[in-house]
C-alpha cells in the first residue's frame, strides 16, 4: 500500500527470468551482430520479413506472428540528443552522453513526428518544453528496435551502432499499462508471462537521507566513486533546538574527516552530495525460480 500511495515516480519492470538476488543485470543477452551495411541503411525501413531470414541465418528463429517497432532515435544536431520509447508508450530524451532523462510530452504524435528523416516544428516544440533547442530539419537517425516474438514469448532488441546492427535477448517485458485503481491497488500489465517484478523508483527521483539504528541517526559513508566503504559510517548531529533539524557544518566536517578526500583539499559541496546520496529502495516479487514458459534462445 506504500509503494502504490507514496512512491513518486513509481517504475514497475517485469521479466521473463527468474531473478531471486542482486539486479537483473543480464535483463539483456548479446545473441549475434549483422555488419551488413546494406541491411543496416536499410533497417528502418526493413520489413520483418528481411529480418526473419537475417536471424534464421544466425540460428534464430521468428514466428509467423512476430512484429517490429521502432523504440529509439538520435537527433544529430550540434548537440545530439536519444529519444527512447520506454514502458507505457513513455517518451524519454537525454543528451547522448549524460544519463538523466526527461519525459517528453505528445506520446503517439511524437512518435509519428520521429518517423520523419528531419526534426519538425512539432518535436522542436515539445523539447523546448524541457529547455532543449534543436534546429529546425536537423537529422533524425533511427538506432534501436524491439521485436516481439508473441507466439514464442520472445522479445529481442536491436541496437544500431558503429554501422553495425546488434541483436539481443530481451528478457525484460514491456509493460503495456500500468494504473493505480486506488489507494492500494496498482494495475499492471505486461506483453509476455512475468516470472519477476520490481518496483522501485525511477533513477531521477534518486534523493539525499540519512539511516537510523533506533538510537540515533547516521551516515554511511562512500569513496569517491561513490560506493559504500565497507563498516564505515558517521554519527549524524541535530541542532539543540529539538526540532530534528540536521547539523549541516558539523554532518560536512565529520564526512570529510572520514571521505577518500586528501586534508589539503577542499571538501566541496559536489563531494558533500555525493556522500549524502541514498540508495532507491527496491521491491522484488519472485513467481518462481524455473521459466514455465521456455522457448528457444
Amino acid at each position: 500500500s506504500e509503494v502504490v500511495s507514496a512512491w513518486e515516480h513509481l517504475q514497475v519492470d517485469g521479466y521473463a527470468r527468474g531473478y531471486r538476488e542482486g539486479a537483473a543485470s543480464d535483463e539483456t543477452r548479446l545473441l549475434f551482430t549483422m555488419t551488413d551495411a546494406a541491411l543496416a541503411q536499410q533497417f528502418g525501413a526493413a520489413d520483418i520479413d528481411v529480418l526473419r531470414v537475417a536471424f534464421q541465418a544466425n540460428g534464430v528463429t521468428l514466428s509467423g506472428g512476430a512484429t517490429l517497432d521502432q523504440r529509439g532515435w538520435e537527433i544529430r544536431d550540434a548537440v545530439r540528443y536519444e529519444i527512447v520509447e520506454v514502458d507505457n508508450g513513455r517518451l524519454d530524451v537525454r543528451q547522448s552522453g549524460q544519463s538523466q532523462r526527461h519525459h517528453i510530452a505528445g506520446g503517439a504524435q511524437i512518435k509519428a513526428a520521429l518517423s520523419s528523416s528531419v526534426v519538425s516544428e512539432q518535436l522542436r516544440q515539445a523539447l523546448r518544453q524541457q529547455k532543449i533547442e534543436v534546429a529546425a530539419g536537423a537529422p533524425i537517425v533511427a538506432t534501436r528496435w524491439l521485436i516481439a516474438d508473441g507466439e514464442q514469448q520472445s522479445y529481442y532488441l536491436i541496437e544500431f551502432q558503429d554501422a553495425a546492427l546488434s541483436v539481443y535477448r530481451d528478457y525484460r517485458l514491456p509493460l503495456l499499462r500500468m494504473e493505480p485503481l486506488s489507494r492500494h491497488v496498482l494495475l499492471c500489465l505486461f506483453e509476455g508471462l512475468v516470472q519477476t517484478v520490481d518496483i522501485y523508483q525511477r533513477p531521477e527521483s534518486i534523493h539525499h537521507g540519512v539511516d537510523t539504528d533506533g538510537a540515533g541517526y547516521f551516515k554511511r559513508v562512500r569513496n569517491n566513486n561513490g560506493v559504500l566503504k565497507e563498516g564505515a559510517r558517521v554519527p549524524v548531529a541535530l541542532r539543540a533546538d529539538g526540532a530534528r533539524v540536521i547539523d549541516i557544518v558539523q554532518l560536512a566536517s565529520t564526512l570529510a574527516d572520514q571521505s577518500d578526500t586528501p586534508d589539503a583539499q577542499v571538501f566541496t559541496a559536489a563531494q558533500f552530495a555525493l556522500q549524502m546520496i541514498e540508495d532507491v529502495p527496491k521491491v522484488r516479487y519472485l513467481l518462481s525460480d524455473e521459466i514455465a514458459f521456455n522457448p528457444p534462445r
